[in-house]
């Protein structure tokens, strides 16, 4: 039987990933220093830590209008484009699932094409530009294929994961600079939570 996500169970690996991503706060703000963009990274990780106590009550409610409203939540974040560019995603994310009380394996695909496509064309981005979509295109396309290819949903979400964290690692190697581009280490970091969060709470 295939996993369910409901929207605790979203809310859930929100928490676990917000502590990931504190645990790797000197990380984050030394990737954002070393990067010549100006997106506020560090701002973001605040912001998604924040965004526990708002959406906690949200447990019984339909997923794709928890994710509707942590994209609107984001999107508030006045002064942050990377805030902006992860809410975009989010809403984009609610709109493809809209009407979905739940995700499967399968919509949960679609969240992560959504969220790519919408990333790709707010931020006028391409694989190998040495950002956030170096990333979340390997994830998802990937994604897509491994289902296409009737996978079981363990080993999909652990190869999802793996294409997450080796395309952030591979944006060292481009450009000048010699480190992980900040934006792509984030939604790695963030995909790798969900993936394990999904594997070995709600697989059985």
């Amino acid at each position: 039987m295939g996993f369910v996500i409901n929207s605790a169970d979203f809310i859930e690996y929100l928490k676990i990933c917000a502590d990931k991503m504190n645990a790797e706060k000197d990380v984050i703000a030394q990737l954002d220093s070393a990067s010549d963009k100006d997106y506020g990274w560090k701002e973001l990780a605040t912001a998604f830590s924040e965004l526990n106590r708002e959406l906690e009550p949200m447990g019984d409610m339909p997923v794709y209008v928890v994710l509707r409203r942590m994209g609107l939540l984001l999107l508030g974040r006045v002064g942050s484009d990377c805030a902006m560019l992860f809410g975009s995603g989010y809403i984009s994310a609610s709109r493809r699932i809209e009407g979905r009380d739940t995700l499967n394996c399968e919509e949960l695909c679609q969240v992560f094409d959504a969220i790519c496509r919408d990333m790709m064309s707010r931020s006028k981005s391409k694989p190998g530009s040495k950002s956030v979509i170096d990333a979340i295109y390997p994830a998802a396309t990937k994604f897509t294929a491994y289902i296409d290819a009737e996978l079981d949903e363990t080993q999909i979400l652990q190869k999802v994961k793996k294409a997450a964290l080796d395309g952030a690692f591979s944006t060292k190697s481009m450009q000048a600079s010699d480190t992980e581009d900040v934006g792509a280490h984030v939604i790695a970091l963030r995909i790798a939570c969900l993936c394990d969060f999904i594997t070995t709470r709600l697989i059985k």
